[in-house]
């Protein structure tokens, strides 16, 4: 986890399938902006290789996802560092919708 993200008061989360895990990657990758990719990016203490890479690749989302999977920052187990970030970014409804997602609140239509 970046150091400076703090897991504080976020409730953990249930342990994800493969394929829900592998469903909800896709989802998010749709969902993030190039906006919130760049921002999750120095959040996450990227290198600015990476950074410079995400603003200029076309799909930005995806690649932050795998990026974020590479470092252990959203995992079948725990999206938390995930939902931490998200909630210094202030985006609430982001956080609260990845929350959902991993719960299977929102089974085939997450994100839609």
């Amino acid at each position: 986890m970046a150091a400076n993200v703090n897991p504080v008061d976020i409730e953990p989360d249930v342990k994800m399938t493969v394929n829900d895990f592998d469903s909800f990657k896709v989802a998010l990758a749709k969902v993030l902006t190039d906006k919130n990719v760049i921002e999750l990016a120095t959040i996450f203490n990227y290198p600015p290789a990476i950074k410079e890479e995400l603003c200029t690749v076309a799909s930005a989302g995806r690649l932050m996802v795998l990026n974020m999977e590479e470092r252990g920052q959203i995992e079948p187990t725990t999206i938390l560092t995930l939902l931490c970030a998200l909630k210094k970014m202030d985006l609430f409804g982001l956080e609260k919708t990845c929350k959902k997602a991993v719960r299977g609140t929102y089974r085939d239509t997450v994100f839609q």
